[in-house]
């Protein structure tokens, strides 16, 4: 009797330790399943946030991968600010630029039809037409004077670069600032002398010798043009000042044409 007793006590206690055991077992399953929903939730959050463009994406997934820490990206992008403006600006005033060369590029087209005009009916036919030279001047002071603002947009007066080249990074920035912002003075002084002179004329009543134009038609191209190339100095100072890197800007690695004539040789 004693010993069946015994057996029957160690069978109970095997049973309830059996039983305490499974749902232990699965107490730290539940656990588990808890955690790694969890954890599969916190991925998809931060993985959502970078393909959406939410709180971590950019400069703070930069910073959390260790590629730049957050404080530099929010320097660099401050910094970064006003020469974009600067830039979007110099584009601006670039669709200016290029129309007023467009215009100096019509007007070569017209001068150059007029002058061989102007040379058949005077070998030809005998009969010369003075008026053409005076229109012939007209035309070439509106291509020197609408071509000069897209030639400072590309950087392409004459200039002697051997001094820049030599500089370092600061000091050409430098240089290129000094001379752009030379260029927006004499745009300046071209432009009120223009202005002063066309508003003369008109006071006066002056005419040209063709068809009685008034002469403020014809001066009227000193200051328009003036002001276009006042935009573009202006613009290119403000990109050099911000930090930025006008477009078509020299560096110093261009190569020399290979033509003698462009080298001039």
């Amino acid at each position: 009797m004693g010993r069946a007793a015994a057996r029957g006590a160690r069978r109970d206690r095997g049973r309830a330790g059996a039983g305490g055991g499974g749902g232990g077992g699965r107490d730290r399953a539940h656990r588990r399943g808890r955690g790694g929903r969890a954890a599969r939730q916190g991925d998809g959050a931060d993985g959502a946030d970078a393909r959406g463009g939410g709180p971590l994406a950019g400069r703070d997934a930069e910073a959390r991968d260790g590629r730049l820490p957050a404080a530099v990206a929010g320097e660099r992008a401050a910094a970064a600010g006003p020469a974009a403006g600067g830039l979007r600006v110099l584009r601006a005033v670039a669709l200016v630029s290029r129309l007023a060369c467009w215009l100096a590029s019509l007007s070569t087209l017209v001068c150059l039809g007029l002058i061989g005009a102007s040379v058949v009916a005077r070998y030809v036919f005998q009969t010369p037409l003075p008026w053409i030279d005076k229109v012939a001047g007209w035309l070439v002071l509106a291509l020197v004077l609408l071509a000069a603002p897209e030639a400072q947009r590309r950087f392409e007066h004459i200039g002697v670069d051997v001094a820049v080249g030599r500089m370092g990074p600061r000091l050409a920035r430098a240089a290129h600032l000094a001379g752009a912002a030379s260029v927006a003075l004499v745009a300046g002084i071209l432009l009120w002398a223009g202005w002063e002179t066309v508003a003369f004329s008109r006071m006066v009543g002056l005419v040209t010798d063709v068809a009685e134009i008034p002469e403020w038609w014809v001066q009227l191209l000193l200051p328009v043009g003036a002001a276009v190339l006042l935009l573009v100095s202006l613009a290119q100072c403000a990109v050099l000042v911000a930090g930025g890197v006008p477009e078509h800007l020299p560096t110093g690695d261009e190569e020399l044409p290979r033509d003698t004539l462009a080298r001039g040789e």
